[in-house]
């Protein structure tokens, strides 16, 4: 005959869920002869029977294998954006060149009698940004591109609404995965998503943004790198 005990305890922290649950058994002897002892007669049956602090240790281990357990967040952290977290500066070479031949890839593939106006409306929208900042908070994280931002957002993919830099709406939100922060502006026709990565400690981050809208024969993607300011 064994003994069960569960014990779970959910305990918030900071916003952060945690959830523990540890089961601990204790196993009786079965007896097979009847014991004598003095002044009194015992049976197997006596033997099965636990007694009352027995069930108390046996709650305090659980309570305690439950706690000794690694805790998980079910929300990222902020400290996985070591990589990419501060101020930073273009150190592309002609970066404005590098996009111009990305989009100049993706016209290319259009219709011959729009490719001049899609050129130009592509190429007053999509320019590199000099400076770009990054700050992480917590479960959160704050970005700004040069006068864009900052705008604060929460690590889990929720989505918040905001203004792009000539006032216009978007629907913008960040997700992290492993050392990367991705970034989605969304706006009507299409929408710009950026990603972010570098090295723990480093000096350098690299920024692919991948341009996307339904009147776009394929994304337009490219590539810049950044210096560490501060």
């Amino acid at each position: 005959m064994c003994v069960e005990v569960v014990h779970s305890a959910t305990t918030r922290l900071s916003d952060m869920s945690y959830f523990a649950a540890a089961h601990a058994e204790f196993g009786g002897i079965r007896a097979v002869r009847v014991l004598k002892c003095p002044g009194s007669m015992k049976t197997s049956r006596d033997l099965l029977r636990a007694p009352t602090w027995l069930f108390g240790i046996a709650a305090l281990a659980a309570v305690a294998l439950a706690f000794a357990r690694p805790v998980q967040s079910q929300a990222p952290e902020a400290r996985g954006l070591d990589g990419v977290s501060g101020t930073w500066r273009l150190a592309t070479p002609n970066a404005e060149g590098e996009i111009d031949r990305s989009i100049a890839r993706v016209v290319d593939r259009m219709s011959f009698f729009i490719r001049g106006i899609a050129q130009s409306r592509i190429d007053e929208s999509v320019n590199p940004e000099r400076v770009v900042r990054i700050e992480p908070h917590q479960e959160r994280v704050r970005v700004a591109l040069d006068d864009w931002g900052p705008v604060e957002l929460s690590l889990d993919g929720r989505q918040r609404r905001a203004r792009s830099a000539d006032g216009q709406p978007l629907r913008v939100r960040a997700a992290l995965q492993g050392e990367h922060l991705t970034l989605v502006q969304a706006a009507n026709e299409g929408a710009r998503v950026s990603y972010f990565s570098g090295a723990r400690g480093g000096d350098t981050m690299r920024m692919t943004v991948r341009v996307q809208s339904p009147r776009l024969p394929e994304d337009i993607v490219y590539r810049l790198d950044y210096r560490r300011v501060r």
